[in-house]
């Protein structure tokens, strides 16, 4: 298992040409620097679902807060999530950690906001 980090595209008024990463694996853990207004567009091509699983490091009252996870549907799957709250999400080196559990046809762009 790998962590692989990824360099977010910054949005702009001007638009923006999104880089599509479809070299995920399902053993990584897969990193973004976390500045509070990302957002992970995934988008599904293969024959299963994918359930990305968001880390929260965080805790409420001493009690750890609930892994998030969005389901990216098969064939047709265009999902966006985000943005993410710095003290839900990040570590403690200011990123946001997400794993996934199939890669047919995965690809997620990262953008800055």
């Amino acid at each position: 298992m790998a962590d692989v980090t990824f360099t977010p595209d910054k949005g702009s008024h001007n638009g923006v040409t999104v880089t599509r990463n479809s070299s995920l694996n399902v053993v990584d853990t897969h990193i973004v620097r976390n500045n509070g207004r990302m957002l992970l567009l995934f988008e599904k091509t293969g024959a299963g679902a994918c359930n990305v699983t968001i880390q929260t490091p965080a805790k409420s009252a001493g009690l750890d807060v609930a892994e998030q996870v969005v389901v990216v549907p098969a064939t047709t799957g265009d999902v966006a999530i985000g943005p993410f709250p710095q003290n839900i999400y990040n570590d403690m080196n200011g990123d946001l950690r997400f794993t996934i559990d199939d890669n047919a046809g995965l690809s997620v762009a990262v953008i800055q906001l």
